[in-house]
């Protein structure tokens, strides 16, 4: 079991439903809404990964730690998928060793447009001046917002700028909607006969689903590794390996991770099996009450 559970949908760490209160300023505009709420004014959180310890059991006080993801936040339009304006990511493994650094960035309207990956550089430190890029995410949205495409490139190319047409694309993803959200998420290896990236004719290698509760709030993300008999990934036939829950009950756990169905064979069942569990510090979750949100 990878230690480093922070999920990751679309080469992403996830938080789990947003927490009422940390944006507000629906229309983004950086001043009270009319309702009376006000703008977020989070500034950092802390997501520590708790694995199971001695007693080969989750949540117990001989739990221990198998990474850490800091994030910071800026002033700005939310950003869809975390109802705030997340900046950057700071990965550690259990030792709080840095492992990998992200920067996020967006368009005029708090759209996502890339996540840039750094290394360290001669100072052999993360998060200063010396660091390099190493890989860099490129979004594109529809006009409301919803991610459409992910396109993850790993070389700036023979012109070595960032961000234009000769970059190295190594893989995709493409986002489906239904109901105004996400539903499936489709990683692809292969950019299939067309050899052009991002678009419906790649060739998935893997699929998530995002579930929603009756209030719209996002409640679970599904892995699946394995199509079902009609060999596509992305339908309902699509078999599980792996179940995110993102529990909304104010008590910090933002993330808890299920890797087997349990004896009764049935995922989302009481016997499901725990493998561990992410919780989070910081200002980012103040609020236990959850407001609807959209990938």
């Amino acid at each position: 079991m990878n230690a480093h559970l922070h999920l990751v949908v679309a080469g992403l760490g996830l938080l789990a439903c947003s927490p009422a209160g940390r944006n507000t300023d629906t229309d983004a505009g950086g001043t009270e809404d009319p309702d009376g709420s006000t703008p977020a004014t989070c500034t950092h959180a802390t997501q520590t990964t708790y694995l199971a310890g001695p007693d080969g059991m989750v949540g117990t006080n001989d739990d221990v730690i198998g990474s850490t993801l800091e994030i910071e936040f800026a002033p700005g339009p939310p950003d869809a998928f975390f109802r705030a304006h997340p900046i950057k990511f700071l990965y550690k493994e259990a030792s709080g060793h840095p492992t990998q650094l992200t920067r996020w960035a967006y368009d005029a309207h708090g759209h996502r447009q890339t996540v840039t990956q750094y290394g360290p550089g001669p100072d052999e430190t993360y998060d200063t001046g010396d660091d390099v890029v190493v890989g860099q995410n490129v979004f594109t949205s529809d006009t409301s917002g919803l991610l459409v495409s992910n396109l993850f490139r790993t070389s700036a190319g023979p012109n070595e700028i960032w961000g234009d047409a000769d970059d190295l694309i190594v893989n995709a993803i493409r986002f489906t909607h239904a109901d105004g959200r996400v539903d499936w998420v489709l990683p692809a290896n292969d950019p299939g006969t067309d050899g052009v990236w991002g678009n419906d004719d790649d060739r998935p290698s893997s699929s998530e689903r995002l579930r929603y509760d009756a209030q719209g709030r996002r409640s679970a993300v599904e892995l699946y590794s394995q199509t079902g008999p009609d060999t596509k990934f992305g339908t309902d036939d699509d078999i599980m390996g792996v179940r995110m829950v993102l529990p909304c009950r104010g008590d910090r756990v933002v993330q808890e991770l299920y890797d087997s169905p349990g004896h009764d064979g049935a995922w989302g069942s009481t016997d499901d099996t725990i493998s561990g569990r992410v919780i989070e510090s910081g200002d980012l979750c103040e609020s236990a009450t959850c407001e609807p949100t959209i990938f």
